[in-house]
């Protein structure tokens, strides 16, 4: 292939040799990633138990905070606490949403959480199925 063909842009992934694409801004205020254009986003959150898991991942797709959100169950969490080292079996929330719906997210998940200091972490994403993607953006207000 050609790099005059895809432009300066055009990278190759030193893992696979796959032809990666460098993200550029989209006027939507997403990042544009050659042929994916994408608000979603991954949020990650812990509840101390199943029954708290569930309340929120509920919570946050019946607001339409959230197209999905899995409850994965027993994870081990260790972190440290008020100066000790702590562990504690949790539940991971995995929170399907949009950038734009993010701080709304973080203050339902303040507002749900038992913890004093709920973890509350945005990831971006660099694709994916377009499919999916377009999905979530539909289902989050």
């Amino acid at each position: 292939m050609s790099s005059a063909r895809f432009g300066a842009r055009r990278r190759i992934c030193a893992i696979c040799s796959h032809p990666a694409v460098q993200a550029q801004p989209a006027r939507n205020g997403g990042l544009y990633y050659g042929w994916v254009m994408t608000q979603s986003r991954i949020v990650l959150s812990t509840a101390g138990t199943q029954e708290e898991a569930r309340k929120i991942a509920h919570a946050l797709v019946e607001r339409r905070l959230a197209a999905c959100v899995n409850v994965v169950p027993q994870i081990e969490s260790v972190y440290r606490w008020q100066g000790k080292v702590e562990s504690a079996t949790e539940w991971l929330l995995i929170v399907k949403t949009t950038a734009q719906a993010f701080d709304r997210v973080r203050q339902a998940i303040k507002e749900l959480h038992s913890y004093d200091l709920p973890e509350c972490v945005m990831i971006e994403l660099n694709g994916g199925s377009q499919d999916y993607l377009k999905w979530v953006e539909e289902n989050v207000e």
